[in-house]
């Protein structure tokens, strides 16, 4: 799986995207724009469960994220935290999905 992150990573460098995901034991550490963004990334996280504290909160990644996500709408949940959606071998994450209506 693809995240955002490593976009951005094959984006300046495709050896680096290489490198972080075949030998991370040999990646540098992460600059420090890296982890404001990881830093951001998580209050974006804590406010979404302040604003909606009755969100359910989606874990895993990938097909796992993708398969709560569907069974949390099976059940009728109204706003999501973190859902994954796939299409083939595309996979994105929200970080607030929330249903507007029950109209189709």
């Amino acid at each position: 799986m693809i995240s955002k992150s490593n976009f951005n990573q094959f984006l300046r460098c495709s050896c680096e995207l290489w490198l972080f995901k075949q030998r991370p034991d040999l990646a540098p550490a992460f600059d420090a724009d890296t982890l404001r963004a990881f830093t951001t990334g998580n209050e974006v996280d804590a406010w979404a469960m302040k604003l909606y504290p009755k969100g359910v909160n989606v874990m895993g990644f990938g097909k796992a994220g993708a398969g709560n996500t569907e069974k949390a709408i099976a059940d009728g949940a109204k706003v999501l935290l973190q859902p994954t959606f796939m299409a083939g071998e595309i996979t994105c994450r929200a970080d607030i999905l929330k249903k507007n209506s029950d109209d189709s």
